[in-house]
């Protein structure tokens, strides 16, 4: 069952103008940046103990976020009259 705050979320995901398809394909792109940032941090023979954890950690949350974002999009075209 879907909470009526759930709902509003999906809802305000419907967009059909190019506007928000272009802030949707934006918040994408600023995604894929924080994750590409965070993942060479990890990576670096620089970042070491802590601050890769923290790294890794920062990068895990940004690709949750990421795929919510995603799952909204598609939740909401899939209900879309």
């Amino acid at each position: 069952m879907m909470t009526e705050e759930r709902k509003k979320i999906i809802k305000s995901f419907q967009f059909r103008t190019n506007e928000g398809e272009d802030l949707y394909k934006a918040i994408l792109v600023v995604c894929d940046l924080a994750l590409q940032i965070e993942m060479s941090k990890v990576m670096s023979a620089n970042t070491v103990g802590e601050a890769r954890i923290h790294s890794a950690g920062r990068m895990d949350a940004v690709n949750d976020m990421l795929l919510e974002i995603q799952r909204l999009r598609e939740e909401a075209k899939a209900d879309m009259p």
